[in-house]
């Protein structure tokens, strides 16, 4: 007895309706170019919803975001348009060592003392 399962489509994309892991076993071109198909739409809606969140509004950020990478992002961009950034950073210390730790061993030492007139 033959078992055709249907390869799993959770985003709806019309390429891939009714297409089966018998298809995928053949693994001709009409595969290929199904594939191919399918990622493009996933790249595709993937970017959309990236834009509609960068471009939505503060507190839909505040609730789709866990609260510490908010925090933190929100954070950073009160260093950007402050003019002292150190102070904001020392403000919020205890949040970075929460969410990341302290250590400067990754980041070039003189840039960031550049970057915060230290």
């Amino acid at each position: 007895m033959l078992c055709v399962i249907a390869v799993p489509n959770t985003i709806c994309h019309p390429v891939y309706e009714g297409f089966t892991f018998d298809e995928v076993a053949k693994y001709d071109a009409n595969v290929d170019n199904k594939k191919i198909m399918n990622k493009l739409f996933v790249y595709t809606e993937t970017v959309k919803q990236v834009k509609e969140l960068v471009n939505s509004h503060d507190e839909l950020l505040e609730k789709v975001l866990p609260r510490d990478f908010y925090l933190v992002l929100k954070s950073m961009e009160e260093m950007f348009e402050s003019d002292e950034p150190y102070t904001v950073y020392e403000k919020h210390v205890g949040l970075y060592n929460k969410y990341g730790g302290q250590t400067l061993t990754m980041a070039n030492n003189e840039t960031f003392s550049k970057f915060f007139d230290i």
